[in-house]
């Protein structure tokens, strides 16, 4: 059932790509960007054969999957984000252009295509901007850029972007934002303005914006909001903003007010998290001021700043810099721990670079050489207690999953992709990450080895109890044809060397949950592997790729113009080495 409504929103999102000239009228798929680096569009016919990828002489490795560790993965996992960054920004528009969540065109029937493509993925809407967005919906003041406090007060400037409107989401837009939601399948966490009327960082909030438009929420037909998950309170103003002591007692009272106005309106809530900085000073004390339950996830954001000019000679670029997100990620779920208090933890908002410093990464971003970034954090989070992490973006900005000009996918894209389609082929139960060891190191070899596994057990005790979100997607999208209980995802940052890896397993640690599965759980020698195999064309700075020998272009020929991964598998048998060539990353199910 769960794939035949994950298809009913491709369908939904193949009729309206059909309408954009992407499509020919015989519904011949064309390449609406053209394809880059002298890559030329080809489609699949038919699974990938052993014999047509890789190939053996590579350096032997081994990887023993172990028990599993660290987070659960959110259900969400992976997320994306979108900004309130505006064109008209006389600082950093020009890096947004029309991507604005104020302004994107959410009727495109390619962004509508390829969201749908990462259902049920969480959407983050927020951003330095949000502590400065005033609600323009009924019982309100008229709404001005440029005017007004809702950055703070007269007299005390608590947002990121200052005290006045940065911009103003009226009800229109908001309905907008939630139909894009609900037509696409994505779960929306909406970043709420944490500094409207203070007039100190210890001063109390003015909650009357937000109580507007949670009314304004409220009244709308049934159902419409059913994708709206989550609310995030504030993004980046924890201590020169708002003082950690005050935004718990803040956070404390907004989850109170929510509790109230949805009960009163007779339907489920959405969760409350925060507090989403840069830095985690102060986050020991929210924690210790915050009633239990007020936050179903602890947010934080992180930027390695991982410039590849800095890597060992040799590699694409450098684990040291890429071990930072495990030193963040494990220093985050380190202090959640130690505060004894029950919640899950999020990266709110990461990429390689920030989006407004680091001139070098506006050349590399759109590259092949930002997705072993990408596809290393999404790995190493659960495996370093954090449930989720949120990309900053899905569109806008040097560091979006889309062009911000032609919103047509860029490397990057594809890692999500396929992360997220794997995540629903595990999410028979929970998913967890494993333990492993490997015969390589990857500070010196370069490959990098991580794996997840579907855990039929409850979790209870691994992380404590912690508050039940009320509104779960029922969608979970796996890939139709496969079925698997673990997956491996190797990456080689290696420019020259490549490595045939054999995956071995410690025992039936994690199992199947449903009987008719048991003889997979085992890994038995008979028993299918699935692999996808990831490179740059021509080279790992391009900014096409190919998964098996297909270049990657869009649209594709499966539902709503996307690709079918079951398709573009290589199907071998489990035991069998995986060759992984120099600078490529390969996902594997078995």
């Amino acid at each position: 059932m769960a794939q035949g409504l994950c298809r009913a929103y491709l369908a939904a999102a193949l009729l309206a790509a059909a309408a954009t000239p992407a499509f020919a009228a015989s519904g011949t798929p064309l390449n609406r960007s053209g394809a880059k680096n002298g890559a030329t569009p080809t489609m699949s016919t038919g699974a990938i054969a052993p014999e047509e990828v890789g190939g053996a002489g590579g350096t032997p490795a081994t990887v023993k999957l172990g028990a599993a560790t660290g987070a659960e993965v959110a259900v969400f996992a992976p997320g994306v984000g979108l900004d309130w960054w505006v064109e008209s920004d006389g600082t950093y528009g020009f890096q947004w252009g029309n991507a604005s969540i104020l302004t994107l065109d959410l009727t495109d029937p390619g962004l509508i295509a390829l969201a749908s493509g990462l259902s049920p993925s969480l959407l983050r809407i927020g951003g330095s901007p949000s502590d400065s967005i005033q609600y323009e919906v009924p019982g309100t003041e008229a709404c001005a850029r440029g005017s007004g406090t809702p950055g703070g007060s007269a007299q005390f400037t608590c947002s990121q972007t200052g005290k006045s409107a940065y911009g103003c989401l009226t009800g229109d837009r908001w309905r907008e934002i939630l139909k894009f939601a609900k037509t696409t399948g994505l779960f929306i966490a909406f970043g709420l303005n944490a500094c409207n009327g203070r007039t100190s960082a210890d001063s109390p909030m003015d909650f009357s914006n937000i109580e507007a438009l949670i009314n304004f929420t409220l009244s709308l037909p049934e159902g419409e909001d059913s994708q709206l998950v989550a609310f995030e309170f504030g993004n980046e103003v924890l201590g020169h903003g708002v003082s950690p002591t005050q935004w718990a007692k803040d956070a404390n009272a907004l989850d109170t007010l929510i509790k109230t106005m949805y009960a009163k309106g007779g339907q489920t809530r959405p969760a409350l998290v925060g507090p989403d900085h840069y830095s985690t000073d102060g986050y020991s004390t929210v924690l210790e001021n915050l009633s239990p339950g007020t936050l179903y996830a602890v947010t934080y954001h992180n930027y390695p700043q991982c410039d590849p000019a800095n890597a060992k000679p040799g590699m694409v670029n450098s684990p040291d810099c890429f071990a930072k997100v495990d030193a963040a990620a494990e220093h985050t779920a380190g202090i959640v721990t130690a505060a004894g208090y029950a919640a899950q933890v999020w990266m709110g908002e990461g990429a390689m670079t920030t989006a407004h410093g680091a001139d070098y990464g506006r050349s590399f971003l759109p590259t092949f050489q930002s997705s072993f970034y990408y596809a290393y954090i999404t790995a190493a989070l659960p495996l370093n207690g954090v449930a989720l992490g949120a990309r900053q973006t899905l569109v806008g900005g040097n560091y979006g999953l889309l062009n911000k000009t032609t919103l047509t996918p860029q490397p990057d894209y594809f890692v999500t992709w396929i992360y997220r389609r794997l995540f629903g082929v595990l999410r028979v139960g929970r998913t967890h990450a494993l333990n492993l060891t490997s015969s390589v190191d990857p500070l010196v070899d370069g490959l990098k080895a991580f794996a997840f596994a579907s855990d039929v057990t409850d979790g209870a005790g691994r992380r404590g109890s912690r508050p039940a979100i009320s509104r779960l997607p029922q969608v979970l999208c796996g890939i139709d044809g496969i079925e698997a209980t673990k997956v491996v995802v190797l990456i080689n940052l290696a420019k020259d060397t490549s490595f045939d890896v054999t995956i071995s397993s410690e025992g039936d640690s994690v199992q199947r949950a449903h009987p008719s599965q048991h003889r997979r759980a085992g890994m038995g020698a008979d028993a299918p592997q699935y692999e996808w195999h990831l490179e740059g064309i021509p080279t790992y700075t391009a900014e096409a790729i190919t998964i098996n020998g297909e270049a990657m272009t869009y649209p594709g020929d499966g539902p709503g113009g996307l690709w079918d991964l079951g398709t573009l598998a290589r199907n071998t048998t489990v035991g069998t080495p995986v060759t992984v060539s120099p600078a490529s990353i390969v996902f594997v199910a078995l």
